[in-house]
């Protein structure tokens, strides 16, 4: 198939299709490609190569580059913000390497097509054409026709070539077929004896022949509540006896590839795990938790109501250079912007994100204990300019990630990023799933830069959010951010980056 489809490979479009390439597919008999030869020999060309083809030659000036020029079309309908956002989210996730599902794409040689040029055409019929292509000396053919005449090799050729593609393609089908049942022979026997098969919800699909041959009586679906319904219902095989769902509907949902089937009616971003708890089906809920100290659990009782703290929780040690602050909302009034792909950014709160991270690291936390999260990539590419140009983390790795592709992970320390300040419209802060994940990364120390006002105003779960910042003693809310020199021993209040109001 790659032969056969070479002369149409993009390195090949700088020229017309060669006489050889025609002969080779029985549309131009040896005597008429000897005929083009000898005709061309008595031309006097100005590019002085003799490697040129006949072909070309008898051609001339009836040889036409072309281009075909596909324009963006988005047939009329307008890209909000979401949809921007949820894109740069996701090439941004696949640069990380986070999407799993990366290593299910194509593999095998890629050919890029392209000719580039055709014959000036002078309108002639079919049937005079297919005269002139009978003829012996293709030089007797009318100059003003050549185009014509080439055009018709052409066709004919593509007609041959998808012919001969077809047949190939169908022996291609047959021998990946009878490939992929040799593997699963071989696999069977392989898995036929395993007490655990661990696969994705993509390989449960694209294996699910094979997987069906070993009869699983329990099918364990971790992560249930991020995974939409069509792969899990894959995995209801007949020898299935019980299907365990593992997961938190309050975290972040699955993603369909086509977002429009997402909303109503068809609600394809709802996971059988959400459907069924919604239905009404028995559930348990893990009520202990193990990662956050009780000070940061305490911001989740609006999503979760009351959680126990495991033992293992509640004498973890403080943060150095934030003194008995294991949390706090540093409130600012600073004004969001947009960026050339409509996505926010806030530069003085990015500024002052990373003016505590520094101080974090001289007051000795480590770089790696340390992850800055933003719910947008505008705000998270900032970040990072800021990071790499500040002299004390040159050489470090610092982990500056959107809040979107951070479910599952956690980090001792979390300084989350909001951006918005100033709007009514907090954009998908709103979701409350994405604020659930923001909300629960951190073990030690989290510390949240945003525009509180505009938030407790917007939404009401970040107004109870910042109502328990707020109320709890001491206040965990304001508009100075309260550290603590580990040396020295003082407390110091910053309004804005390298701003000191006054010390205790």
């Amino acid at each position: 198939m790659i032969e056969l489809l070479q002369p149409f490979n993009l390195e090949n479009a700088d020229r017309p299709l060669p006489s050889s390439f025609f002969v080779k597919i029985g549309l131009l008999s040896q005597e008429q490609s000897d005929a083009l030869v000898q005709g061309a020999k008595g031309w006097i060309r100005s590019d002085r190569k003799d490697d040129v083809d006949p072909l070309v030659v008898w051609l001339g000036e009836k040889a036409v580059k072309f281009d075909v020029d596909y324009k963006t079309e988005n047939f009329g309908f307008a890209e909000d913000e979401v949809d921007l956002e949820y894109e740069q989210l996701k090439e941004l996730e696949a640069e990380q390497g986070i999407d799993d599902d990366d290593f299910e794409i194509l593999q095998g040689q890629f050919i890029s097509f392209k000719e580039g040029f055709c014959g000036q055409d002078s309108s002639l019929s079919d049937s005079v054409c297919q005269g002139y292509l009978r003829s012996h000396d293709f030089w007797k053919i009318p100059v003003r026709a050549r185009g014509a005449v080439y055009n018709a090799l052409r066709k004919a050729a593509k007609a041959k070539v998808l012919e001969k593609f077809r047949k190939l393609i169908a022996v291609y089908t047959e021998t990946t077929k009878d490939l992929q049942i040799g593997k699963f022979e071989r696999d069977y026997h392989i898995l036929r004896d395993a007490r655990v098969i661990g696969v994705t919800a993509t390989g449960l699909s694209k294996y699910r022949g094979l997987i069906s041959t070993v009869k699983p009586r329990i099918i364990l679906i971790e992560e249930a509540a991020e995974a939409i319904e069509a792969p899990i219902a894959a995995a209801c095989f007949e020898s299935v006896q019980q299907l365990i769902l593992v997961g938190d509907h309050q975290q972040l949902k699955g993603h369909c590839s086509l977002q429009e089937l997402e909303g109503e009616p068809f609600f394809l971003d709802v996971s059988m795990f959400e459907r069924l708890l919604h239905n009404g089906l028995e559930y348990i809920t893990l009520r202990r938790q193990r990662r956050m100290a009780p000070e940061i659990r305490a911001l989740l009782e609006p999503i979760y109501g009351v959680l126990e703290d495991h033992e293992c929780v509640q004498n973890r040690p403080g943060i150095p250079g934030m003194g008995d602050m294991r949390s706090f909302f540093f409130s600012h009034k600073w004004p969001e912007s947009n960026d050339s792909l409509a996505s926010k950014f806030n530069e003085m709160e990015a500024n002052m994100v990373v003016g505590l991270f520094v101080h974090l690291v001289l007051n000795g936390t480590r770089v790696e204990d340390i992850t800055i999260l933003t719910f947008y990539n505008g705000q998270r590419k900032r970040l990072l300019k800021f990071l790499k140009g500040n002299s004390y983390l040159q050489g470090h790795y610092v982990n500056v990630v959107t809040v979107d592709s951070y479910q599952g992970e956690e980090n001792e320390v979390v300084l989350l990023s909001l951006v918005r300040s100033g709007k009514p419209n907090i954009g998908f802060l709103s979701v409350e799933n994405r604020i659930c994940v923001a909300l629960s990364r951190a073990k030690r120390g989290f510390y949240i830069f945003g525009n509180a006002m505009s938030l407790a105003c917007a939404d009401p779960l970040w107004w109870n959010v910042i109502n328990i910042m707020g109320t709890d003693q001491p206040r965990r809310l304001g508009f100075y951010l309260p550290v603590t020199c580990v040396k020295h021993g003082r407390k110091v209040f910053i309004q804005g980056l390298y701003s000191y109001i006054f010390e205790i």
